[in-house]
């Protein structure tokens, strides 16, 4: 894993996802750029997000596999699998006072071991887990 930080920030702006993911795969930020922009032109959902990504992840020969956290899931995984880099994500504090964002970071044994916002901003809470898996 090479840390790779963002370059957009917001809500339905920020490429904090893209920045995990060209993280774990060791890839510059610019390798996502089209990718990212073809999901801001869609609507700001995870199957959009899945749908733009879709060849991105294709050319690498990987799928992202996402699940509802929980604290016995990750327990499992990272006992199995203590080395296994992966991406969690869930609501940060936002750019306003009260706002709260959806925000990635990845993850290695438990702990978060890169957050690709500067700012770093702890997560409220663990809400999805996601996997790069070979196709």
């Amino acid at each position: 894993m090479k840390p790779v930080s963002q370059d957009s920030f917001g809500e339905k702006k920020g490429n904090c996802l893209s920045a995990c993911i060209c993280s774990i795969l060791e890839l510059p930020i610019e390798a996502s750029k089209k990718y990212d922009d073809k999901w801001r032109m869609g609507n700001f959902t995870g199957s959009k997000f899945d749908l733009a990504y879709d060849d991105f992840l294709k050319s690498h020969r990987l799928t992202l596999l996402r699940f509802d956290w929980s604290e016995s899931f990750e327990q499992a995984l990272t006992k199995e699998h203590n080395d296994l880099h992966y991406i969690l994500s869930g609501p940060v504090d936002g750019y306003s006072e009260g706002e709260t964002i959806q925000h990635a970071v990845v993850a290695r044994g438990g702990e978060i071991v890169h957050d690709p916002n500067p700012r770093n901003k702890p997560l409220h809470r663990r809400e999805l887990i996601e996997f790069l898996v070979r196709r």
